[in-house]
């Protein structure tokens, strides 16, 4: 019967589509993840260019997922994903990076990291893996009764990063 639930309630919230606030330091990545998004059949609210403008968007916009990158000078997404959470979360945050980050995701409280290049059908499947994450109820200020995810549930399963140490 939880399955059932589980089921119907993805399939309306995805057959909308999700609004997707997306941070990248690097304009053409940003503008590529956006395309990729639409792709996705999901609305781009806004792209930003820092963690803090990615805190101020969130704040303006409350997107349903975020999709922001892990290294950006100044303010790093790992950073600005904390900050996001402690104010809302319920906040769905997924990481981006060409470079392996540390175990510092976890802590941050991102749902997954993604490599880049982010190919479409991972970007897909992280984006439909966020939309079955729990939701805050703010009623209860409780979660709702949908399983929690781990990067380990996400099919996404031969993440390749760029070692520093290992050229």
């Amino acid at each position: 019967m939880e399955i059932v639930i589980l089921i119907t309630w993805h399939g309306s919230f995805c057959k909308a589509g999700m609004r997707v606030l997306i941070a990248d330091d690097q304009r053409s990545v940003g503008t590529s993840l956006a395309e990729l998004v639409s792709c996705c059949n999901h609305e781009v609210v806004e792209v930003v260019g820092s963690g803090l403008e990615a805190i101020q968007a969130y704040a303006r916009h409350q997107p349903d997922v975020v999709l922001m990158d892990y290294w950006m000078p100044k303010l790093n997404g790992a950073t600005a994903c904390r900050n996001i959470l402690a104010k809302n979360p319920a906040a769905r945050i997924i990481l981006v990076s060409g470079w392996s980050p540390s175990n510092e995701v976890a802590a941050a409280g991102a749902l997954t990291i993604l490599a880049k290049p982010v190919r479409l059908e991972r970007l897909e499947a992280a984006l439909n893996a966020a939309a079955t994450s729990p939701v805050l109820d703010e009623e209860t200020n409780d979660f709702a009764e949908f399983p929690a995810l781990s990067p380990l549930d996400l099919p996404i399963t031969d993440t390749e990063f760029y070692d520093e140490s290992n050229p």
